[in-house]
């Protein structure tokens, strides 16, 4: 596929007026209790996920397309943490595997030492870069994609809390500050998530499950433009709920939270109403926002010359 073909096809989908409703997809791949998915990231219609076994799985629901990336496998006990996305500079997607050995607390004090192993599709190899010196926080939430990086929160060995970023053209690791508003007890929560909502770096938590704090960074990189952009409640989510966690944001502003594991809503904080998306008669593990796109794995990876060029109803 040639570089136009490909930012054509991003581009015509990113114009499309976007209606907003929940859908449930159904996986096309092997199941069963021995095996699970993960979400790694979700990009320009590109699902990417992780199973029990390390596999990566590239799959784009609208045209029911997928490829199937081999593990880049490790000796010894280990945690791996990866990231998916694509940089427009160079026309280029990514996967990148980060696994942090588990170590002894006598050996913490050597310091982190984290493997980094990258694909980029179309190669059909790994490669191996420098390790970095961090832990990352939560090991099956999504990564993040701004500003041409992907974004984790992470941990330094001596317990200092960050967000660290991967370029995704020039492939090297640095150092975000959370917001100053953020403590220890929020930035250990549960429902502490990071998020691309609006085209800026954002970071939500739930403060005792009843209330959603969003900051958002506006000038990336600027630890002083932390801005603390929404604090959804009780008042603006009338009604009784289990909690309010993030799921994030479409079309002009309006925000998607989860309102317990059962019900998703859509709140627009220029009108301060809200309106059901979702109610679900199974329990929900997680919900994530999702634009269709034409893009073809396959061809992107090298696996098929012909593009699949007809419309997706969505």
């Amino acid at each position: 596929m040639g570089v136009d073909d490909h930012r054509d096809i991003v581009k015509a989908a990113n114009q499309v007026t976007v209606s907003i409703q929940a859908k449930v997809f159904h996986l096309p791949f092997p199941n069963s209790w021995l095996n699970y998915y993960n979400v790694v990231a979700i990009c320009n219609g590109l699902i990417c996920l992780t199973d029990a076994y390390f596999n990566i799985h590239i799959w784009n629901p609208s045209i029911q397309e997928y490829i199937t990336i081999p593990p880049h496998f490790t000796t010894g006990k280990s945690d791996a943490v990866f990231g998916f996305g694509f940089h427009d500079g160079i026309n280029e997607y990514k996967v990148i595997r980060i696994v942090s050995p588990c170590q002894k607390k006598s050996e913490l004090s050597l310091g982190f030492q984290s493997h980094v192993s990258v694909y980029t599709l179309g190669t059909n190899s790994w490669r191996i870069l420098p390790d970095c010196l961090y832990g990352m926080k939560y090991f099956y939430d999504p990564s993040v994609l701004v500003y041409g990086a992907l974004h984790w929160l992470a941990s330094t060995t001596l317990g200092s809390n960050l967000i660290v970023s991967f370029d995704m053209k020039d492939e090297f690791f640095q150092e975000i500050p959370l917001p100053k508003g953020i403590n220890s007890y929020h930035y250990h929560a549960p429902s502490v998530k990071l998020s691309g909502m609006g085209g800026y770096l954002s970071l939500s938590y739930s403060v005792h499950n009843y209330n959603v704090h969003i900051w958002q960074m506006k000038e990336y990189g600027v630890a002083e433009s932390w801005t603390l952009q929404h604090v959804i409640g009780q008042t603006e989510v009338p009604g009784s709920f289990s909690w309010l966690f993030l799921v994030g944001a479409v079309n002009d502003g309006e925000i998607i939270l989860t309102k317990s594991l059962r019900e998703i809503i859509l709140y627009n904080p220029k009108t301060n109403s809200v309106r059901n998306l979702y109610d679900s008669q199974i329990l929900l593990a997680d919900a994530y926002t999702y634009v269709g796109s034409l893009v073809s794995p396959k061809a992107i990876d090298g696996r098929r010359n012909v593009i699949d060029t007809k419309e997706v109803a969505m």
